[in-house]
């Protein structure tokens, strides 16, 4: 299935409601990947949701910025996530991929990020697989991928230095425009 979205249809954001439904549907595990991560509060509250469900969602950003900005106010919702239990990790590099897997049996890749640029602002088109056999080798990608990360724990957001602490608050203000 072909979705696209963008600033033509300011009615519905398609994309971003097929992802909320996805992973409100999950029963074992959702996996993300994403260049860039400011979601908002519908998709916070889903991924929340899916983690007190007993879920397990996994979210992989890139380790290198291309976009500073955007990367440091993307850390301040990946933070409050840990809280929930979910799974975050670090590609070591620029990941450009845009993905996600939902138990195996749904996979939606394409031109969307989880951001509001991607989800109302930008024209955008995503592939949506219901189709186990594709849903479970994009789980092997993320896996592989897996063994060029490292995971972010609570230690890590803790050690960052208090500049970069309050750079991310501050660029978290920025939001609704990134």
């Amino acid at each position: 299935q072909i979705v696209s979205s963008g600033p033509d249809n300011l009615r519905d954001d398609e994309i971003r409601d097929a992802f909320i439904q996805m992973i409100i549907l999950a029963r074992e595990r959702v996996i993300i990947q994403t260049p860039y991560f400011i979601p908002d509060p519908a998709f916070r509250a889903a991924l929340k949701i899916a983690a007190h469900s007993g879920v397990e969602v996994q979210i992989m950003m890139p380790g290198v910025a291309d976009h500073q900005v955007v990367y440091l106010a993307s850390h301040s919702y990946l933070e409050e996530l840990l809280e929930y239990g979910i799974k975050l990790y670090h590609y070591r590099g620029f990941l450009h991929a845009k993905m996600v897997v939902i138990d195996g049996a749904i996979a939606s890749i394409g031109t969307t990020n989880i951001d509001n640029r991607s989800f109302a602002l930008n024209f955008e088109i995503n592939a949506f697989l219901y189709n186990r056999d594709l849903a479970r080798r994009c789980e092997e990608i993320f896996e592989e991928d897996l063994t060029r990360s490292y995971p972010l724990e609570e230690e890590w957001f803790r050690s960052r230095p208090l500049w970069w602490k309050g750079a991310a608050s501050v660029t978290r203000l920025l939001s609704p425009l990134l």
